[in-house]
């Protein structure tokens, strides 16, 4: 073994203590959850995995633009704002796709709204929206009407 090999395995050897704490940090039941809301097939699904049994309020202080007619489904753009102080958690769930979790944001208090993003929708169909802010849950949903669906099948 030559000093190059040796200096690159304790350097790496050095760092295993670090990577070990980190990977110990992330509380994997909250990981569980999201990758099984990930991986569910209907919206039902997604919000059993994310939420449980919680009550969820329809709300107006959740908005969204959109167009109410997007010409192709492989790229909707949306503008998510709202009212309601200390959101922490934002999900979009397109109630008709293969997969309907579309994203799940979670937010610092350094981060927040409004949030621009493009999802891909199958066909016309209801977009809904699920903020946590202060231990409640609000929901917020608009129909979206696609002359050319995005999600088809492979």
């Amino acid at each position: 073994m030559n000093r190059r090999d040796l200096l690159r395995a304790a350097g790496c050897a050095s760092l295993l203590p670090f990577v070990t704490t980190l990977v110990g940090l992330f509380p994997r039941v909250a990981q569980a959850r999201v990758v099984a809301a990930f991986e569910a097939k209907t919206a039902r699904e997604v919000l059993d995995a994310l939420f449980g049994d919680a009550s969820i309020q329809p709300t107006d202080a959740i908005t969204f633009s959109a167009p109410d007619i997007a010409e192709n489904g492989a790229a909707v753009p949306l503008e998510i704002r709202s009212t309601l102080e200390g959101i922490d958690t934002l999900v979009v769930v397109a109630t008709e796709n293969p997969r309907p979790l579309i994203a799940s944001y979670r937010f610092s208090g350094h981060s927040g709204l409004p949030v621009e993003l493009r999802i891909r929708l199958a066909g016309s169909q209801e977009v809904v929206l699920i903020a946590r802010a202060n231990g409640q849950l609000y929901r917020s949903s608009r129909l979206i009407q696609v002359t050319i669906g995005a999600c088809g099948v492979a």
